[in-house]
C-alpha cells in the first residue's frame, strides 16, 4: 500500500492495482472481455463505442459516424471492394452510414481500423475478431498499405 496525498484528502492507494491496470493485457483467441458496457442499441451502437473509447462518453457517436462517411467517401475504390459494390450500390451504402440510426457494417470498422490506423477488435459469438487497417494515409493523402 502507499499513501498518496491528492487535492488534500489522504488516501490509500495499492500501487500494485495501479501497475497492474495500466500495462498491456494480453488477448488471447479465448479471453472473455474484462469489462462490458453498455451502449444503446438504436443502430449508431458502434460509432457509440469508439466515441466513448476515444472520449469517455458516447455523446460524439455522430462526429465519429460523420469522419467514417467521410473517409469511406473520399477512399471509396478500397472500400467499395470489401463487400464488391457495384457504384450504385455504393452510393445506397454512403448514403445509407451517414445517416443516423443505419447499422454498422464490417465495411464501417475497416474504415474506423484505418482511419484511427489501429486494430480494432470485436467480441462476437464467444470469440475475438480483429479488423486491421487496410492502409494508412500520410501526411500528403497518399496510401500506403
Amino acid at each position: 500500500m502507499d499513501i498518496r496525498r491528492t487535492e488534500n484528502i489522504d488516501e490509500v492507494v495499492d500501487v500494485d492495482e495501479v501497475v497492474d491496470e495500466r500495462l498491456p493485457k494480453i488477448l488471447y483467441q479465448q479471453s472473455k472481455p474484462l469489462k462490458v458496457g453498455y451502449i444503446e442499441a438504436d443502430g449508431n451502437c458502434l460509432f457509440r463505442s469508439v466515441a466513448f473509447c476515444l472520449a469517455g462518453s458516447d455523446d460524439e457517436h455522430i462526429a465519429v459516424r460523420q469522419s467514417v462517411a467521410k473517409f469511406e467517401k473520399k477512399y471509396n475504390d478500397q472500400f467499395r471492394e470489401i463487400k464488391n459494390m457495384t457504384g450504385r450500390a455504393w452510393k445506397k451504402h454512403l448514403s445509407g452510414i451517414a445517416t443516423e440510426g443505419k447499422w454498422a457494417t464490417e465495411v464501417e470498422i475497416f474504415a474506423l481500423a484505418s482511419l484511427l490506423e489501429a486494430d480494432i477488435w470485436t467480441y462476437l459469438g464467444g470469440k475475438w475478431l480483429r479488423y486491421r487497417p487496410l492502409f494508412v494515409v500520410e501526411g500528403d493523402g497518399a496510401l500506403h498499405s
